[in-house]
C-alpha cells in the first residue's frame, strides 16, 4: 500500500518547483521593466534639460540685446 507521503510529496515538490519557476519569470519581469522605467526617465530628463537649455539660452540672448539697444538709445545722453 501506497503511503501519503510517497504520493504527496512528490506532487508538493512539483508544485513548489512551478512556483518557484513562476516567480523566478516574474522577477526578471519586474528587472526588466524597472530598467526600462529608470532609461525612459532618463530620456525624458534629457529631453527637459535640453528643453529648458535651449529656452533658456534664447532668453538670454534677447536680453542681451534688449540691454545693448537700451544702451545705444540712453534717454539721458
Amino acid at each position: 500500500m501506497l503511503s501519503i507521503s510517497k504520493v504527496f510529496f512528490p506532487i508538493l515538490s512539483l508544485a513548489t518547483t512551478q512556483l518557484n519557476q513562476a516567480q523566478t519569470r516574474r522577477q526578471t519581469q519586474l528587472n526588466n521593466l524597472t530598467h526600462q522605467l529608470v532609461q525612459t526617465e532618463e530620456r525624458e530628463r534629457r529631453r527637459i534639460a535640453g528643453i529648458l537649455h535651449d529656452s533658456s539660452g534664447q532668453t538670454l540672448a534677447a536680453t542681451k540685446w534688449e540691454m545693448t539697444d537700451l544702451l545705444r538709445h540712453d534717454p539721458s545722453e
